[in-house]
This record gives C-alpha cells, structure tokens and sequence, in this order.
C-alpha cells in the first residue's frame, strides 16, 4: 500500500472541523456543516458527497493500518473506530448535524488523536506534507498562469495539454485534504510525461508561461520531497524534463 503521508491526521482533521462547527450553535445544519468542511456551496451536493466519501475513504485507510499492527490492534481503538464509523456513515442532507454529534464525541476524537500519533510513529509517516497556505498560494499561481495561456502565442496543442495539466494539479491541490500527496504526485507526472510524449519538440524555454509551468511543477515537488519518480523521468534525457530538475 502506498502511504506517504497519515490518512488518521488528515481524517481528525477533518471531523475536528466538523465537529466544532456542529457546536458551535444550535441547530446546526447537516448539509452547511460540511460544505464549509470542503469549502463548496451548501447546495452543492455532488460536492458535499465527494467529500463525505473521501472521509470515509480516510477512515478505511486509518482502520487499515491500525488492524494491520499488533501495537495498534485492540480491542479500545476498534471501539473508538466503530464510533466513528457510526458518525461518519449519517447522511441527513435536509437535515440537522445532533447525530454527528451525539456519536463522534469528544473522547472518540482524543482517542483518533491518540491514534493518529500512534501511526506515524509505527508506520513512520509524516502527518502533512503541505500546509493550507501552500496550497493556497499554489492555486492562486496557478489560476494566473491559467490566464496568462489564454492569450499565449504558444502552439494549440501544447496550451491545450499544459492547461489540462494545470487543472489536474490544482484540482489534487484542492482535493488533498482528503487524498494528501498521492493525487499531487501523480497529477505532476502525468503533467511531465503529457508534454515529452505529445510536445516536446514544440517548447521553447525561454517562453514566460513554461518556466512559470515549470516552476509550478517544481515547487510542488520541491514540497512533496519526490525527486526520485521525476529524476527517473529526467533520465529520459530530454532538456525539457532536466529543467524541471535544476534550479
């Protein structure tokens, strides 16, 4: 299985968001709670179910790794899970968010704390890799940048398979509260390996929006520490990709 970074961090960190916003008043609405979580509309439903299905997604990740370690595989951290279980599966989209709350308590959450830690330690995985702001600050760049190729001089083909490139990494950007670095890794190096196989030939390095593509590609890098899949691309010989490699 494939794990760089703790599915039990992100996935306390996401019902601790949820959980103080359900507090927070009363009342509180099911549907508002967790739109704010995922940062989409509150009547956004395809986004609010995506969302909820990667929390699931998470907590089959962290019940994973906790059944699969004798350290970690006992009879009180099930307990705890199979509460949070029973949280997490409610849907009440027209309605209130009480029954959240009423079973992901606040010692369900301490003990996913508890938990979380106890995974990093055993399994030796960071819990983020990549801050809010970051992430942030990477989406505003590449929104630009995705501008800037509107009016770009640069061949059809090559804007188009850049842009689509940009897209994918901003909506892994977006996504990884929930997916972590995976879905950026692998948004990267599709985004390498889509302009050497289809327009390698076609990139000057000297134009403005590619060494600002490349600097995109190369900071979330940078941050997900994953030289090696890209040097491996890079071996291919090609300038474009030894670009991405070098300051």
């Amino acid at each position: 299985m494939y794990l760089q970074e703790n599915p039990a961090a992100r996935l306390y960190d996401i019902l601790s968001e949820a959980s103080n916003l359900a507090r927070s008043a009363q009342n509180v609405k099911f549907k508002k709670t967790w739109s704010i979580v995922f940062n989409v509309d509150e009547n956004d439903y395809d986004g609010i179910l995506q969302g909820i299905s990667g929390v699931h997604y998470l907590y089959n990740q962290t019940r994973k790794l906790i059944s699969e370690s004798d350290k970690l595989n006992d009879q009180r951290n099930l307990s705890f899970l199979d509460n949070i279980y029973s949280a997490i599966y409610i849907l009440n989209l027209q309605g209130e968010i009480s029954a959240f709350n009423q079973r992901l308590t606040k010692e369900t959450l301490t003990a996913l704390s508890y938990m979380r830690d106890s995974i990093s330690m055993v399994y030796e995985l960071d819990n983020t890799l990549l801050t809010t702001d970051e992430q942030e600050d990477l989406i505003d760049q590449i929104n630009e940048l995705l501008n800037d190729f509107i009016n770009s001089d640069l061949p059809e083909d090559l804007i188009s398979i850049s842009t689509d490139s940009l897209a994918n990494i901003k909506s892994a950007l977006v996504h990884y509260k929930i997916y972590g670095s995976k879905g950026l890794e692998e948004a990267t190096s599709r985004a390498i390996g889509n302009l050497y196989l289809k327009s390698a030939s076609k990139i000057n390095n000297d134009n403005n929006e590619m060494n600002k593509f490349f600097k995109i590609v190369e900071r979330v890098r940078m941050l997900l520490n994953t030289s090696e899949s890209l040097v491996k691309l890079a071996s291919m010989s090609d300038p474009i990709l030894s670009l991405l490699i070098k300051k």
